[in-house]
């Protein structure tokens, strides 16, 4: 409750945001739009009103792209000069629910055939050495996925942009969209198209190179821009990125070229990309257990977000992954070695690539899942109630949630038998700590000696609620509950 209305209203995040083109529209109490501009810096989203407005209740509704790329949304809603009798709500803010599935099923193939091209290439170099055989199949299945991988990114880039401002896949190619975009999403974008094409068509060690930069261009947006610390993160996450390319690409590369080859040649290329893969696979487990406690941060948040839960479902994709690859490298690999069970060791190793891109399809989908979960609904269960008396009536007093942030306070007059009583005028009700004095809280009346209003509790801690009731001329009891809020 303002008396003036105010020239800026400022919200300060944990950590840096971005605007987002009409990102930020100010309703009256009518719903009527306010006149209004926002910017954001740094940490802090600045409203600025442009235009004189009346008293009455207003609803800021924002939105904003935090810094790993996922858009977060809210509302805050104030007062000036007095409340208004009734608030017309702004319409929910939801993204069309095309927009995060198509972004992720793009996610998902762009990311198979990154890691695929440059994998093929990298296997030809490492493990291979050389090697005719399957080296044409190998050449064009890494030129398509190449292709794959640069069109998944430009593809992405509208995608994205209509996923950060909430609108449909009919807005995705207009321009606020790609003014919602930062510059390290165009960047990265460019990166993996350019490397990825160029370390086909340049080949060699200097193809190598390229693809390098492809395959570790995506750590430079998303969740490791979040997670503390951040160059740190950044680094395994590329890691993770190097690793899984040379996994995935070794086994496809394997599934290509073993067909053509002797048993004995076999065993021994199977032999080769065993010790590269087991350094892989340790770098894979090494990066990713980092990122997932830089990211998750607890195990609660294992089992209780949405991102959570996706990453238990890749991880064990991925573990049935590891099982067959030391199925084939301590029981198949030997008895290939001693000229039996190639064939076995063949359908492994396709089996293998298989699950491997199973975790693919997965990480997709988990790149553009938000690791917060969402936030919890008040649970009219979960209030604190308190009672006192007040002369000959008592008041009962409900605080909900009880938590800091805004509550709904709920205040009833009884009588000796416990039943609604009301009194000559209705209370007044002021909100108070030791530190902070919020004054009266504006009440509604919802029942014979019942009213209800809103109060922001900005801390936990101790809070009292003073009850002042007129009962005559001469009687005016006050009664004090103290509530503790978490």
């Amino acid at each position: 409750m303002l008396d003036a209305a105010p020239e800026e209203i400022l919200l300060t995040f944990n950590e840096p945001v971005l605007s987002v083109p009409e990102g930020v529209t100010v309703f009256d109490a009518a719903g009527d739009v306010v006149a209004s501009s926002a910017a954001t810096r740094d940490t802090d989203l600045v409203v600025t009103l442009d235009t004189e407005v009346a008293d009455g209740t207003l609803v800021v509704a924002w939105r904003v792209v935090s810094a790993d790329g996922h858009p977060i949304a809210g509302s805050l809603t104030f007062s000036v000069g007095a409340p208004s009798e009734s608030v017309a709500a702004p319409g929910a803010d939801q993204t069309a629910d095309g927009v995060p599935i198509a972004l992720s099923i793009t996610r998902a193939a762009a990311y198979l055939g990154l890691l695929l091209s440059v994998g093929l290439l990298w296997f030809g170099l490492l493990v291979a050495r050389g090697s005719h055989d399957g080296g044409g199949r190998r050449t064009r299945l890494a030129a398509a996925g190449a292709a794959v991988a640069a069109v998944g990114w430009m593809v992405g880039l509208p995608l994205t942009g209509a996923y950060q401002r909430g609108v449909g896949l009919d807005e995705a190619f207009a321009s606020a969209t790609w003014q919602t975009l930062p510059g390290e999403e165009y960047l990265v974008s460019l990166l993996v198209s350019a490397g990825v094409l160029g370390a086909l068509m340049i080949g060699g060690r200097t193809g190598a190179l390229a693809g390098l930069v492809a395959v570790s261009a995506p750590a430079l947006t998303g969740h490791t821009r979040a997670a503390e610390p951040v160059a740190l993160s950044v680094l395994a996450d590329a890691l993770h990125l190097v690793a899984g390319a040379i996994w995935l690409g070794g086994l496809v590369g394997l599934a290509l070229t073993l067909p053509g080859l002797a048993a004995e040649p076999g065993a021994r290329l199977i032999g080769r990309f065993s010790t590269l893969a087991a350094g892989a696979l340790a770098t894979l487990v090494a990066a990713g257990s980092f990122m997932a406690w830089r990211i998750v941060e607890s195990w609660a948040g294992l089992v209780d977000t949405g991102y959570g839960q996706l990453l238990l479902v890749k991880v064990a994709i991925a573990a049935v992954a590891v099982a067959i690859a030391a199925g084939n490298r301590f029981v198949l690999l030997p008895r290939a070695r001693a000229g039996g069970g190639v064939r076995a060791l063949h359908r492994a190793v396709a089996a293998e690539a298989v699950v491997l891109v199973a975790v693919l399809s997965v990480t997709g989908f988990l790149v553009n899942k938000s690791p917060e979960g969402p936030p919890s609904a008040a649970d009219p269960a979960a209030s604190t109630v308190q009672q006192a008396p007040l002369g000959d009536l008592s008041v009962l007093a409900t605080l909900t949630p009880g938590e800091s942030g805004q509550n709904q306070l709920s205040i009833q007059l009884q009588d000796a038998e416990g039943e609604p009583a009301e009194g000559s005028q209705a209370p007044v009700v002021s909100v108070s700590s030791h530190d902070v004095d919020l004054g009266d809280v504006a009440l509604r009346s919802t029942g014979a000696g019942t009213y209800s209003g809103e109060v922001l509790l900005p801390t936990s801690g101790e809070w009292q609620v003073q009850v002042s009731l007129r009962l005559d001329e001469f009687t005016n009891p006050v009664g004090v509950l103290s509530f503790d809020v978490g």
